[in-house]
């Protein structure tokens, strides 16, 4: 995922940086607990190489998990 990085206002966004990532389900059914299809686990200090965000998957599951960002809809005009 780190590969994936997206510049806005001078701000690098990507998976390693605060830039306000939501991880969600589209279906909202988990409204009490809105990152409850991810896990953002953050490596000690600023070890980059540390910083993931993980999906959490069961058969159970029938909505996709979403990651946005308040940023993308300002840097390209194609999804």
């Amino acid at each position: 995922m780190s590969g994936i990085g997206y510049v806005f206002s001078g701000i690098l966004c990507d998976f390693e940086s605060k830039c306000d990532w939501m991880f969600e389900s589209p279906a909202r059914k988990y409204p009490r607990d809105p990152r409850h299809n991810f896990k953002v686990v953050i490596g000690s200090r600023d070890s980059k190489p540390t910083h993931y965000a993980y999906f959490n998957f069961t058969k159970t599951r029938e909505e996709p998990a979403m990651i946005i960002s308040p940023y993308y809809q300002h840097l390209s005009i194609q999804a």
